[in-house]
Parts: structure tokens; sequence; C-alpha cells
């Protein structure tokens, strides 16, 4: 019974932790439109490199800077997938408008 308890536990964290990734993608997916609309770059890797080492001083013996940095770059990696998607999807409606114009 602890056994499955515990496991249940964990189950429900993880849904948690879905969820505050999915409310992470579509926040990046906000941050795609106005780095579009700024004509700024996808990445910064100077940010995203000292935003990781902030996190990293998070680090407990449960969960080393190590696993943090890995989660970290898996998320970050995401986010930069999803708003290079957004950003060709908008470029794509824009050179349809563009076609559909002359």
């Amino acid at each position: 019974p602890e056994l499955l308890s515990l496991r249940a536990a964990i189950e429900g964290i993880d849904t948690d932790i879905l969820k505050l990734c999915h409310k992470r993608q579509q926040t990046a997916s906000k941050i795609a439109r106005v780095k579009q609309k700024l004509n700024l770059p996808t990445r910064d890797l100077n940010r995203e490199e000292a935003y990781i080492k902030v996190l990293k001083h998070q680090a407990q013996p449960e969960l080393s800077a190590k696993v943090i940095q890995d989660l970290m770059v898996l998320l970050m990696s995401a986010s930069v997938e999803l708003q290079d998607l957004k950003r060709s999807q908008t470029l794509e409606e824009q050179a349809t408008h563009v076609r559909c114009d002359k």
C-alpha cells in the first residue's frame, strides 16, 4: 500500500509538471511573436547560460546541478523549436498574403 501511494503521488507530480511544461510552451509561443515584432533572434545564448547558472544554484541532494542543467536545456530547446516553428508559420502567412495581394 505504501509503495502504491508513493507511486500515485509521483504520477500526480508528473501530471503537474506536464501542465507546467504546456504553460511554458504557451508562453514561449507569445515570446516568439514579440521577438519577431522586435526583429530579435530566437536564441539569446548569453541569457540562456546566465539563467541556467542561476537555477543551478538551487541544486540540492535530490536534484543535482547537472539534472537542473539537463532539464533546462531540454525545456529551452523545446521552446526554441516552437519559436522557430511559429516564426516560419508567420513568414509563410505573410508570403501568402503578398502573393494574394498581387
